[in-house]
């Protein structure tokens, strides 16, 4: 049997439903979590010359195993998804040298090509960050791996979506008048409706973060938790930019038990990041530290690389950007996805 569960944010009645199996999101008294919760330490190395991601993401990823993390095996993993962030691509985009050195470290330890895909929103941003080969060459490889663009739409599920009351944009809502031109009914539901990327969760398919981030007045910080939800879902101009909304749909769609489980760890490159100006790529506000970043929470990683983006603001005589105000840590703790206060930070040696 398939259950239909309707979670409603705490605040603004945005709603979220899916057709799964299990239990619903929340007890009858709707404040137990029925996910797991995951560890709020964050794990932080340096970052020197380019070929030192090899061992940046090695000592990152052994650290937190042997602190009781997740564990990267093929016999607990069949399969691993690499969901990129390339929506700003080529000028802000997750950096080849961090996709090639974990894409080492998983062959490493006897994950196949074919068990290993990447996976963005968009095909364009994946062109022009180079992870999908120009059209005239053809094919869907990086480095003998599958690279999945989900705006084909072969990849979403119409079980699986984001449910709201929203409005889209209006190209969006002139894509679906071409798509169902004679069914007004369907239309006005598909309006309301942002899928979900099923190749990370569904079936046996376990999923890693790879960020980039990015100055966002609606969120704070744009990265792992805008990277793993609003940036991997279709129809979603209508919650970016909007500081009610954004927050509020960036954490229920993080909050799905199946994708919040089968999410391994993110992993964020602090090198480059864009902290103002968020809302388009904008090269005059780009700053960066030699830095990377990983835990099994968005959340954590959020909240520590906030505090980055907030110096580099301060310097350059922007507003800050208070992370213990930021709605999205807020609505994350309402979901029972994090304590901000239980939130630590572990520098590598």
């Amino acid at each position: 049997m398939l259950a239909v569960a309707t979670m409603f944010s705490l605040s603004f009645g945005v709603s979220f439903s899916v057709d799964f199996p299990g239990e619903p999101f929340f007890s009858k008294d709707r404040t137990k979590p029925l996910f797991r919760e995951k560890g709020l330490v964050t794990f932080r190395c340096s970052l020197g010359k380019p070929e030192s991601y090899a061992r940046s993401v090695r000592s990152l990823i052994l650290f937190n195993e042997l602190k009781g993390g997740v564990q990267l095996q093929p016999d607990r993993q069949s399969k691993v998804g690499i969901k990129l962030s390339t929506h700003f691509a080529p000028g802000l985009a997750t950096s080849r040298p961090l996709v090639d050195a974990l894409l080492d470290l998983l062959k490493a330890r006897g994950f196949a090509p074919e068990s290993v895909f990447l996976l963005d929103l968009e095909s364009r941003g994946l062109r022009r960050s180079g992870f999908l080969p120009p059209r005239s060459k053809g094919g869907n490889r990086y480095r003998g791996h599958p690279v999945v663009a989900l705006d084909s739409r072969t990849y979403f599920d119409e079980r699986w979506f984001h449910d709201s009351p929203m409005p889209p944009s209006t190209d969006y809502r002139a894509r679906l008048s071409l798509r169902y031109p004679r069914d007004r009914e369907v239309r006005l539901r598909e309006e309301r409706r942002s899928y979900l990327p099923a190749p990370l969760f569904l079936e046996d398919a376990f999923w890693i973060n790879l960020p980039v981030a990015i100055d966002s007045r609606s969120l704070g910080i744009d990265a792992a938790v805008g990277n793993a939800s609003l940036h991997a879902v279709d129809n979603n101009s209508r919650f970016l930019g909007r500081s009610t909304t954004a927050p509020s749909a960036a954490t229920e769609i993080l909050a799905i038990p199946e994708y919040w489980e089968k999410h391994l760890f993110s992993i964020l490159d602090l090198s480059r990041f864009q902290y103002a100006g968020g809302s388009k790529f904008d090269a005059q506000f780009l700053g960066g530290e030699q830095t990377l970043m990983l835990s099994e929470n968005p959340l954590s990683v959020d909240y520590f690389a906030m505090e980055a983006l907030s110096k580099a603001r301060t310097a350059e005589g922007f507003d800050l950007r208070d992370r213990e105000k930021a709605p999205l840590f807020r609505f994350g703790e309402d979901l029972g996805l994090a304590r901000k206060g239980e939130a630590r930070l572990v520098n590598l040696p």
